[in-house]
């Protein structure tokens, strides 16, 4: 729901979100202007990733970008089997945490995917290659797609051959469910610019920029709602109106 709050901010035409259909009425009760795909399964399964690649392929839903991963549970061949569909349509996307099994790094490898993963599941993505020195450990991973990961302090944004590292000059606390937000910005914005280190650049940026105002107004003592706001804010003041004050 984090995910979809951001996202909705974002200015898109429009939103989908494929749900269990025991949780649909909240997600409408929340979310009114949202076009809700009932699943009938908790978790991702066969028939659930057919029934989604149906509705693409007969144009019932029209989609830029899909995020998948926040809140999932299914069976990683067929997680992985969506995304790898997904991405062979040309569609463009984004893959949380909760997508990210051995299966997928296997077979999803598209210059149109950007890998979000945390610093744990970057372990699934990397390999041998993974090490405590995040930076050093992605430079000596070449890939296609992108991967945002946060280290600490700091995001990092691999390309595949370089790494840009966005921090704050101000103390920030993370809060459980921010990774989420910054999920749904990303795809929002990513659903915008078609490019995906852009995109995840200046998502990250929105990001700390809005952790450094909401640490002025509430020091630590801030809720995701607040959090939220502030980066409604942010949104407006940078994306559309063309300020960085």
């Amino acid at each position: 729901m984090l995910s979809l709050r951001t996202a909705e901010y974002c200015g898109l035409d429009s939103i989908y979100v494929a749900a269990p259909e025991k949780i649909i009425n909240r997600i409408a009760f929340i979310s009114p202007y949202t076009t809700i795909i009932p699943l009938s399964d908790l978790k991702i399964t066969h028939g659930i990733v057919r029934k989604i690649l149906r509705l693409i392929e007969r144009r019932k839903i029209v989609i830029d970008t899909v995020l998948i991963g926040p809140g999932l549970t299914g069976i990683g061949k067929e997680i992985a089997a969506l995304i790898y569909n997904l991405s062979k349509m040309d569609i463009n996307v984004v893959i949380d945490s909760g997508a990210i099994y051995p299966e997928t790094v296997k077979l999803v490898k598209f210059k149109n995917v950007i890998y979000a993963p945390k610093v744990g599941e970057l372990r699934i993505i990397l390999g041998e290659e993974y090490s405590r020195d995040v930076i050093s450990s992605l430079s000596k991973y070449k890939s296609d797609y992108v991967i945002l990961v946060k280290d600490y302090m700091q995001y990092i944004v691999y390309d595949g051959s370089e790494a840009y590292v966005i921090k704050s000059d101000k103390y920030t606390v993370t809060k459980h469910g921010l990774f989420y937000i910054l999920t749904g910005l990303l795809s929002g914005l990513y659903a915008i610019y078609k490019d995906p280190v852009k995109s995840a650049i200046i998502s990250v940026y929105l990001v700390v920029k809005t952790y450094e105002n909401i640490f002025e107004k509430y020091r630590l003592h801030y809720t995701l709602d607040e959090y939220i706001m502030e980066l409604r804010s942010s949104l407006k003041k940078i994306i559309w109106e063309g300020s960085t004050d």
